[in-house]
Parts: structure tokens; C-alpha cells; sequence
């Protein structure tokens, strides 16, 4: 099984390009993984918001397979705590997945096309975090999940 985080649009801070950069390796020396931001062109971003959100849809659609399986980011989605994470990580270790993908949306979250066709949802946080920081979060987590996974002393209760 490959874990894979795809991202719409551009990192726009260095910071968080770099700690993502930093999470990738960790997050490798445990498990398959990949990283990815979808590329929007120019006249996405100048679209208006019913047409960039369709035709980031567009875009995540046909990146995906009918294998995959593809779990949201989104507000609305189910939280959990560290533990409860990790455990839910080992759940796609063991299953029959090749491919796992989290998505984590553009400035305006996903078109519904993407909410119909994808519907496990996962939300980090009850709070509203800048959507490119999300990246950085989930990340984190991932790797946390992993450390908690071999018992090793990252994750402090």
C-alpha cells in the first residue's frame, strides 16, 4: 500500500514547503509515500469560484483510479485524536488498498462532484486553518500515526 497526500494548488510560504519537505522524509522511513500539489493553471486562479472549484474536480478526478481509495479533508469529516488516527492508518497498512490518497482542497474546499464521489471525510480540528497549512498538519500527523504504530517516543500521552 502507497499513502499519498495530494494538495490543490501551490504551497505559498517557504516555511511550510520546508516542513512538509521535512515530514515527506520522515514519513518515508515508515511507509510508502508521496507527495504532491496539483497544479492550477493562471486562469483557474482568476476564475470565478463555481468554475475554479469545477475545474479543480476535473483535475482530481482524473488523477484518480477506481482503485484508489481517497479520503477528504474536510471540515465536516469525522475527528479523531492521535491514537484513534494512528490506529485508523493501520487499518489501511493491513487492507487490500494499493493506493490510499488524503486530499486536502483549494481556498474554497472541493466541489461536490468530489464530495459524491468520495465520501469518507477526516477533519483535523473543529478550528479553520489556512488550507495550505492543513498540508503541513496532516503530515505531522501521519507521521505521528507511525511513530505511535512502532511504539517509538515521538507521541507523549
Amino acid at each position: 500500500m502507497k499513502l499519498e497526500v495530494w494538495a490543490i494548488g501551490k504551497t505559498s510560504e517557504a516555511y511550510l514547503s520546508e516542513g512538509i519537505r521535512a515530514y515527506q522524509q520522515k514519513i518515508s522511513h515508515f511507509i510508502p509515500f508521496g507527495y504532491q500539489e496539483l497544479q492550477e493553471s493562471r486562469q483557474q486562479k482568476s476564475a470565478d469560484r463555481s468554475k475554479t472549484m469545477k475545474n479543480q474536480a476535473d483535475l482530481v478526478h482524473s488523477r484518480l483510479t477506481p482503485e484508489d481509495h481517497v479520503v477528504l479533508l474536510d471540515e465536516k469529516g469525522k475527528q479523531l485524536n492521535s491514537v484513534q488516527f494512528a490506529r485508523y492508518l493501520n487499518g489501511f497498512l493491513i487492507s487490500s488498498h494499493k493506493r490510499v490518497v488524503f486530499l486536502t482542497g483549494g481556498a474554497y474546499g472541493f466541489h461536490e462532484s468530489v464530495h459524491n464521489k468520495y465520501p469518507e471525510k477526516l477533519s483535523l480540528s473543529s478550528l479553520t486553518f489556512p488550507h495550505d497549512m492543513v498540508r503541513l498538519f496532516l503530515l505531522e500527523q501521519i507521521y505521528r500515526g507511525c511513530t505511535i504504530l512502532k511504539n517509538q517516543p515521538y507521541h507523549h500521552i
